[in-house]
């Protein structure tokens, strides 16, 4: 039931996912993008799910199609999760450290996209990315995923450390927040808009 596949090919990109909610983590990623491949492993790690994911783009322009294209496909996995169950705790948020960085996130699977990125990097690229690309990545997410997340540097010098906190503290709410409930958290007795 919450083995989901999802597969987005474009003139730009074509990838290939396969996320198993119920099963502990496992991660086989190949982006093309060594950082990114780390970051999204790191995200399985601490969101305790089986990923795999195939990924290659138009990286003779730039990585831009192809992060953009993986948050649209990862967010329209986790959706379509939510969807399947809709008795969910539907909330998570933590305060996490990571050497010099410090991440306050906070997320509700709520069906309203939002997003709240402040964060500040001073390198323009991280893990050869441009530094912007990764509030796109978030973007995407949050938009196919349906959910407002908000993102809040507290501290960090180190840009490497800054995002992949992110994604560390995305995972832990992600798991958090898509554990099962004996009912719908709503008012409206429904999660989606």
């Amino acid at each position: 039931m919450q083995v989901i596949e999802i597969n987005r090919k474009t003139s730009e990109t074509d990838i290939k996912l396969i996320i198993d909610f119920d099963a502990s983590y496992n991660g086989s990623f190949n982006t093309e993008l060594g950082f990114l491949n780390h970051m999204l492993n790191t995200f399985a790690k601490y969101c305790d799910i089986d990923i795999n994911l195939t990924a290659v783009g138009d990286l003779h322009v730039d990585p831009h199609h192809l992060v953009e294209d993986i948050a649209i496909v990862i967010g329209k996995a986790i959706r379509e999760r939510i969807n399947q169950n809709t008795k969910i705790k539907r909330f998570g948020y933590t305060i996490l450290p990571m050497d010099d960085s410090l991440i306050l996130l906070s997320l509700d699977l709520s069906g309203r996209s939002y997003l709240n990125y402040d964060v500040s990097i001073n390198k323009p690229f991280i893990g050869g990315i441009e530094e912007e690309i990764y509030k796109e990545f978030f973007m995407k997410l949050t938009n196919n995923t349906m959910m407002n997340l908000h993102i809040q540097q507290l501290a960090g010098e180190n840009a490497h450390h800054v995002i992949e906190n992110i994604f560390k503290a995305l995972g832990l709410c992600l798991k958090d927040a898509l554990k099962t409930t004996n009912e719908i958290l709503s008012t409206k007795g429904t999660i989606g808009g």
